[in-house]
């Protein structure tokens, strides 16, 4: 099949100027039965339309850009309204309209995404995409097959997802047990002989003590002593309750956009979901433990493997590295759960402030 490259906006006719956005306030007031749609879909319904036929939704923005946990481009028929968070478009003489959507759809267009913790896809970036199209003909043969076995493919999808699901809920489960048995002090036999965590704390202050005289960090208000209602279980013997705060030290990135990445670079980029890009210079340059600290996934924890930049959408964690183990660490932090609760805002973050009180099991070295 011969294919021919093109801009985006060469084939297509662009109306993102025709779009009113109605505040929640507005549609309260306008309740109707025409729908208004978002970036991914319908979110409320109105008493008017702006438009009237067949167009192309294209998300301008949101976390689903990066994620693409849903399609970002949707045909929509018949009168309705669009808010300025998705473009809408038609394709011209050259392009049908449904094969653009499943063609776009199909493609990788992080390269044209701006911003981490707001992706954005800019009506100039849209623009500038390369589209590689068959003829017209071509177009509605492929879409009028694809429409005839999709159907098909999303009713196997469906019981696929079923299997899936039963497949990895107790993988989890088990991974969960495994890791509470570990905090726990269970996992492992334990041996008498081994130093206390009592005496890695001391060490663990001492050593904090000496980087607030030497000015490099900051003496912080202590935290609270920990009390009997948060001891949720007994500890073998040597082992000790600390709060996070007592033995990391946590502080943000630099802030990086995606067009100043240079992508030739070989020095992995982490953002708030472990790495989302790559650069020719670096911020650390070794093993870091790398806590996302906003979006979807705050919370996550990473453990790069030597130079890397952090943005300042995630935390670069510091501990004594001579009283815990990095991995231990790790595994502790995650099983801390660090972003529970905090995915269901509508922009999830975790900060020093939620992290440093939280009690966790500190075991001997």
């Amino acid at each position: 099949m011969e294919t021919k490259k093109y801009r985006f906006d060469e084939v297509t006719i662009n109306f993102d100027k025709k779009r009113i956005p109605l505040s929640s306030a507005q549609r309260e007031k306008r309740q109707g039965t025409f729908r208004y749609y978002g970036a991914q879909g319908v979110i409320d319904h109105v008493d008017d339309y702006i438009f009237d036929g067949t167009y192309l939704l294209i998300a301008e923005d949101g976390e689903n850009l990066k994620s693409k946990k849903q399609n970002i481009a949707q045909v929509v028929d018949g009168q309705f309204w669009v808010n300025n968070h998705a473009h809408i478009v038609q394709g011209n003489e050259q392009c049908d309209t449904r094969f653009l959507c499943y063609l776009i759809n199909s493609m990788d267009l992080s390269g044209y995404v701006t911003g981490s913790a707001q992706p954005k896809l800019s009506q100039a970036n849209l623009n500038a995409v390369t589209l590689s199209l068959p003829t017209l003909a071509e177009q509605k043969r492929i879409v009028e097959k694809l429409e005839e076995i999709l159907p098909l493919v999303d009713e196997y999808g469906k019981n696929e997802e079923i299997l899936s699901e039963m497949n990895q809920k107790l993988p989890k489960q088990i991974r969960q047990s495994i890791l509470q048995y570990a905090v726990q002090g269970k996992l492992a036999e334990q041996n008498p002989q081994d130093e206390p965590a009592s005496e890695l704390l001391k060490r663990i202050k001492t050593e904090k003590e000496q980087l607030i005289k030497d000015g490099k960090i900051k003496k912080e208000k202590p935290l609270p002593k920990i009390t009997k209602d948060e001891i949720p279980y007994d500890l073998p013997q040597g082992w000790e309750w600390v709060r996070l705060g007592n033995i990391i030290k946590i502080s943000s990135g630099n802030f990086l956009p995606a067009e100043k990445m240079n992508q030739n670079g070989k020095i992995p980029v982490y953002g708030g979901n472990g790495i989302n890009g790559y650069h020719d210079e670096y911020l650390i340059d070794k093993p870091t433990l790398i806590i996302g600290r906003v979006g979807f996934y705050c919370g996550c924890v990473h453990l790069s493997k030597g130079k890397a930049w952090v943005t300042d959408n995630a935390f670069i964690t510091q501990f004594s590295k001579n009283n815990i183990d990095i991995k231990f660490l790790q595994w502790l932090l995650i099983f801390s759960d660090l972003g529970k609760n905090d995915n269901a805002t509508a922009q999830p973050v975790v900060s020093g402030k939620k992290i440093y009180p939280l009690v966790v099991p500190l075991p001997p070295l």
